[in-house]
């Protein structure tokens, strides 16, 4: 299987590419930053390539090759890596996806996977929770809004589509050198990594859907291996909800354990313009389409980055 995994230098696409058995044939479309130290640890079944998903001709070129599957990952990840620089993500996730999708049928992919969001459900809106895929999808920030416009466009012209729809995912130690665009959990393990204290902004009592980075890759797997998967959406998550409080504790208590050092959790006043309600999904329909469950529990999740912290530093 010839396979163009799409943003390969990602959070996601690289740990899928460092992952994948030798059978399969892997093109990387990235916009080569991280490819240094991709040729330092990868496979050699993987080819690299340097470009964007915009770029027709380059594309063209690619799908030539004979391409069997695609996996979706290019585009900013987040909202607030989208609203730095909002053209480009706009770009990437609309203008990108629908190039990929026209050269997707004209060289008959037969799968298409694509990479969405728990955002396409909303973000700020207190709504009806756990969200199944039949939950009307109204996000309320950019980047759920490109997700679910990129959705609309995969559904309607690709039937070979695979869409899923993740939580949070964790699991990659990345280095801190702007920590606005880290999320809470990656915030905290620094902490124990840089020894200094965990900063919980408001009551810490917020809760939200994480899944590791191991399941989600144990999901793609399990769709690769399985041809019949298509046309298909689910949520892919723990299907559990975990308090911010709760993750600075089970994080601070891992520092203790593994590097004996214990951060101190300090709560300090939180925005109030925005509130994030609770969010979860429910996979009850992955679970028995195609049974695939979350193996990761959040502590073991935890203590794994912990392991490879000093690694990635």
């Amino acid at each position: 299987m010839k396979i163009l995994i799409t943003g390969g230098g990602g959070y996601i696409g690289s740990y899928i590419i460092n992952n994948l058995p030798k059978k399969y044939d892997i093109i990387c479309l990235d916009h080569g930053k991280k490819y240094s130290q991709f040729n330092k640890s990868v496979k050699n079944n993987v080819t690299f390539i340097k470009g964007d998903v915009t770029d027709s001709n380059l594309l063209e070129k690619i799908m030539n090759k004979g391409i069997d599957t695609i996996i979706h990952c290019a585009g900013g990840a987040g909202n607030p890596v989208c609203m730095e620089d909002p053209m480009n993500a706009l770009s990437s996730h609309i203008h990108g996806t629908q190039l990929l999708i026209q050269k997707s049928i004209k060289f008959k992919v037969k799968r298409f996977i694509y990479m969405s969001t728990l955002a396409v459900y909303s973000t700020f809106t207190k709504r009806k929770i756990p969200f199944t895929e039949n939950t009307e999808l109204k996000p309320d920030d950019f980047y759920g809004t490109l997700k679910m416009i990129a959705e609309k466009y995969i559904k309607e012209n690709q039937p070979n589509h695979v869409i899923l729809r993740l939580a949070n995912v964790y699991g990659k130690v990345t280095k801190a050198q702007n920590k606005t665009k880290l999320g809470a959990i990656e915030n905290f393990i620094h902490a124990v990594l840089e020894k200094t204290n965990i900063t919980i902004y408001g009551t810490g009592k917020q809760k939200m859907e994480l899944v590791h980075i191991k399941d989600v890759y144990n999901c793609i797997l399990t769709i690769l291996k399985n041809s019949k998967i298509k046309g298909e959406i689910f949520n892919v998550g723990s299907g559990k909800l975990v308090s911010i409080e709760e993750l600075a504790t089970i994080i601070s208590n891992s520092g203790k354990k593994f590097y004996r050092y214990e951060p101190k959790v300090k709560k300090i006043s939180g925005r109030k313009d925005k509130v994030w309600p609770d969010r979860f999904m429910s996979i009850c329909k992955i679970r028995k389409k195609i049974g695939w469950k979350p193996k990761i529990s959040l502590t073991n999740g935890i203590e794994l980055m912990l392991e490879n912290g000093k690694k990635a530093r």
